[in-house]
């Protein structure tokens, strides 16, 4: 996973008001008040209309508290913006100035830099190029927290699904807005067995696709044991595992074989 860091985001919405108006959304010494323009300034890699279509604000609405409530919640959620910051709360300004029964609103935003390129490495028995396919996460694209926390997850299920363990490690991380993205694919470190005395270990051994040093896959050690319980010479087989580091995982088979007939 990414880990425990958390990047919040919010908004903080300032509010000018022109001389002589009233100290409360919508309205103007002369009633109701429209929204006339809205500038989107600060953006590089998004467009000022994909910046307000998100918002929710529109020319011609009435400005009211909902309004601009409504688009710091919708700005918010997005995760594009703040990085730069020490308070990502700062990542967007709103600032309305009303005159007569007009009101101007300006976004000031600072946008997450762009992601020129994605690297996966040590992605061991899956493709590069079928897990970049799985993440929306994509290069051109800003750097956005809450997406890649995700796409980590859908790696990890690719994973999971495959029979894999595995994990991101911590040297995730963007340098020179290019994201490296390092996967950790558990490998068995080591075999042993116990309660074999008439079996040999070559016996079991060479009926089993694990191995020490292969990529750990829990359906092929399931299948494993399903092929050594129908050599028809043991009672029980059961499995202990140990983890001595991280990304290495310790297999213990413990036999019962069957009594001499």
């Amino acid at each position: 996973m990414i880990g425990s860091t958390c990047i919040p985001m919010a908004l903080t919405i300032l509010l000018a008001f022109a001389p002589g108006a009233r100290p409360h959304f919508g309205q103007s010494a002369k009633g109701d008040v429209t929204i006339a323009k809205i500038v989107v300034r600060g953006n590089t890699t998004l467009t000022g209309d994909a910046i307000i279509r998100t918002s929710g604000l529109r020319v011609g609405n009435l400005l009211t508290a909902r309004s601009l409530a409504d688009a710091e919640k919708k700005l918010l959620v997005t995760g594009d913006f703040g990085m730069h910051l020490r308070n990502p709360n700062e990542g967007i300004k709103v600032r309305s100035r009303i005159s007569g029964r007009r009101a101007a609103i300006e976004i000031e935003v600072d946008e997450n830099d762009p992601i020129k390129e994605i690297k996966l490495t040590d992605t061991g028995p899956l493709k590069v190029s079928d897990l970049t396919g799985l993440m929306q996460t994509k290069a051109g694209g800003l750097l956005n927290l809450p997406r890649l926390q995700r796409d980590v997850e859908r790696l990890q299920k690719a994973y999971d699904e495959e029979g894999y363990q595995s994990f991101v490690s911590e040297k995730l991380g963007v340098r020179d807005r290019v994201l490296y993205i390092p996967i950790v694919v558990t490998r068995v470190a080591r075999i042993t067995f116990k309660g074999l005395s008439r079996v040999k270990e070559s016996t079991v051994f060479e009926n089993m696709k694990v191995k020490a040093g292969d990529y750990y896959n829990l359906t092929n050690l399931l299948q494993d044991s399903k092929t050594l319980r129908n050599l028809g010479l043991f009672d029980d087989i059961g499995t202990a595992f140990a983890y001595p580091t991280p990304g290495k995982i310790e297999l213990t088979l413990k036999f019962k074989e069957k009594p001499r007939p």
